[in-house]
């Protein structure tokens, strides 16, 4: 997969996980993805580089990939705020 950047963090993103459960699956042009930085959704366009997807293109997703995507989303927060709590106790440990 080709490096790309979340067009909403920035993060760097240089994989997928895909729900196939094939180690060799790549995402295709089109494909649904969430960033675990910060659980925005974007979709992968010709290059597989992330852009931006718009509240009509969410709603028109099947039901069962809505809900993987809200439930990656709800990961990607306590994910995210594990690692706050963590830093946080690392910094105001004695």
């Amino acid at each position: 997969m080709p490096e790309s950047v979340c067009p909403y963090c920035g993060t760097t993103i240089n994989a997928a996980t895909n729900f196939s459960g094939s180690p060799d699956a790549r995402p295709d042009p089109g494909d649904v993805t969430t960033c675990m930085s910060c659980g925005k959704h974007s979709s992968f366009d010709a290059d597989l580089k992330l852009v931006p997807i718009s509240e009509e293109e969410m709603a028109s997703l099947p039901p069962e990939l809505q809900r993987a995507l809200a439930l990656a989303a709800i990961f990607s927060s306590i994910t995210t705020a594990l690692k706050t709590l963590q830093s946080i106790k690392k910094v105001t440990a004695p």
